[in-house]
This record gives C-alpha cells, structure tokens and sequence, in this order.
C-alpha cells in the first residue's frame, strides 16, 4: 500500500495527469461486473441495477428461508397438538 502511495507521488511530481474521469473510473473498476457495456452512459445504470438485483435477491432468499422456517415450526405444533387431541379421545373412549 505505502510502494503505491508514494509511486503516485513520484508521478504526480513528475508532472504526469494522475486523475481519471468519472466514466473511465467506473468502466474500468466494474467494467468486469457488466461487460458487455458500450455506452458509457448507461454503465453506472447498469451496473447499479445489477448490483441492486443482487442484493433483493439475497434478501428474497433470507426472508424465503425465514418463512419455512416459521412454516416449519407452526406445522409441527399443529400435528403436535393434533395428537394430543387423538390421545385424549382414545383414552376417553377406553373408560
């Protein structure tokens, strides 16, 4: 980290342009992640859209998996409680 640090001040005092425009920034540090953008006016849209789809994705798959879970749960007390009730009127129907 500290080699980089300083070799972009040995550039910058050299008098070479260090800075990148926004749109050269974006293509070439998520340009992996949407690579078949042409138009750099809809890079950022694109790959802010990605980004977003992936993150609800990840949401919708935490929800899904707390709802079964819940199911689950809620099901097993039903059958649990369903046996009680099979118990109490076998024993009933004995006496």
């Amino acid at each position: 980290m500290e080699q980089g640090v300083l070799e972009a001040i040995r550039i910058s005092c050299a008098s070479y342009p260090t800075k990148r425009t926004f749109d050269e920034l974006i293509i070439d540090r998520f340009g992996m992640l949407a690579p078949e953008l042409v138009d750099r006016a809809n890079a950022v849209r694109l790959i802010q859209r990605r980004i977003k789809t992936h993150l609800m994705r990840k949401e919708f798959i935490k929800l899904r998996k707390a709802s079964i879970k819940s199911q689950k749960f809620w099901r097993g007390i039903s059958s649990l409680l369903r046996a009680l009730c099979v118990f109490k009127v076998s024993k009933t129907g004995r006496t």
